[in-house]
């Protein structure tokens, strides 16, 4: 079973006062040149797999640069028991301020091995651009943010359809409309865990289960991440902490976050980390008592983004992954991994 695929998604607004007070020049082309150096920066993916979009005007340049899904093969389910999907046009509907929603998905029978998809004619000319330009368009951001949800149906689609073994099918989006707050990926979760509720007529808090249980094993984890440093945190005794967690997936640090080192993922301490985690008990940990998160554990790739962050408590035997679910852990396995970490301090 595959991790979501994180949303390679980069944008950026450049205002003029801003960059003339800092005597930088403010220029468009200057502003989308430096967009490609970002895009590097940030992600592995060739900026040639792109799709790249702009506005311009005396007083802002805006950019936005997003890696579209075009490869569903990934959707593949087993060859063996798979589960039937209904022939419908299944449709959410929600219109109130800063909640809205308007979202139609048809399933259709095929006759090949994989999920087909058919985007909506305005996604459908986004996707034909040439990738190695930078396209101006008028309220980029809307055109920008309609991939972008684009793209997280797609991804929840996937987990939906792997944590299912669900047959293939033809997927069709027939509409789709939402206002841009930032609750959108909520609210598009929501609208597409109730449509596929309607498809296999199971609840979607149980779909949504489902896809999360995964996400409790270090198995799946470490077959999935794709890391290669280990950034480990502890609290500071003598610092009051806003929160219960050290290191949140925007990179937010509690102020009574220490970092104490980064390993490689080939030093000895990351592989003992590693094997550590993935130690097999019999007795799984049982929570006696409310986790106080004490040490941290992030797994981050060469450009530096996040691909799991394991917040731990030794005195419960509690891990909490970057999504908040507790994982499945074990007392030998536990103390192993205390051991590892706090080695050096």
């Amino acid at each position: 079973m595959k991790k979501r695929n994180r949303i390679e998604y980069l944008r950026k607004r450049i205002r003029r006062d801003e960059t003339l007070q800092l005597g930088l020049p403010f220029d468009t082309q200057n502003e989308l040149e430096k967009s490609l150096s970002d895009w590097r920066s940030k992600f592995s993916t060739g900026d040639d797999e792109t799709i790249k979009l702009f506005d311009s005007d005396y007083d802002n340049i805006e950019w936005h640069i997003i890696k579209p899904t075009k490869d569903f093969s990934d959707f593949a389910s087993n060859s063996t028991e798979v589960l039937s999907v209904k022939n419908s046009i299944e449709s959410y509907r929600v219109r109130i301020p800063n909640h809205f929603i308007e979202l139609d998905i048809e399933f259709s029978s095929n006759y090949s091995n994989q999920i087909e998809w058919n985007d909506l004619d305005t996604d459908k000319e986004l996707l034909r651009l040439d990738p190695r330009k930078h396209h101006k368009y008028h309220n980029v951001s809307n055109k920008a943010k309609d991939l972008v949800v684009r793209e997280q149906i797609i991804q929840l689609l996937k987990e939906i359809w792997g944590a299912y073994n669900l047959e293939p099918k033809t997927i069709s989006i027939n509409h789709k409309k939402v206002h841009f707050v930032d609750s959108t990926p909520g609210i598009v979760e929501k609208a597409v865990l109730m449509i596929m509720s309607k498809i296999l007529e199971v609840e979607p808090n149980s779909i949504k289960q489902a896809i999360e249980d995964k996400f409790k094993l270090m198995d799946f984890y470490f077959e999935s991440m794709n890391y290669n440093f280990i950034d480990i945190y502890e609290r500071s005794p003598n610092i009051t902490p806003s929160g219960d967690k050290l290191i949140s997936s925007n990179e937010f640090r509690d102020p009574s976050s220490r970092y104490v080192e980064r390993v490689n993922i080939n030093d000895p301490k990351a592989i003992n980390i590693k094997n550590a985690l993935l130690i097999k008990g019999a007795k799984e940990s049982v929570m006696i008592q409310a986790p106080k998160f004490n040490d941290a554990l992030v797994f981050r790739d060469n450009r530096d983004n996040i691909e799991a962050i394991f917040h731990c408590c030794f005195e419960t035997n509690v891990i909490q992954n970057e999504r908040r679910i507790i994982m499945n852990t074990n007392n030998i396995q536990m103390k192993k991994l205390e051991s590892v970490i706090k080695s050096s301090r």
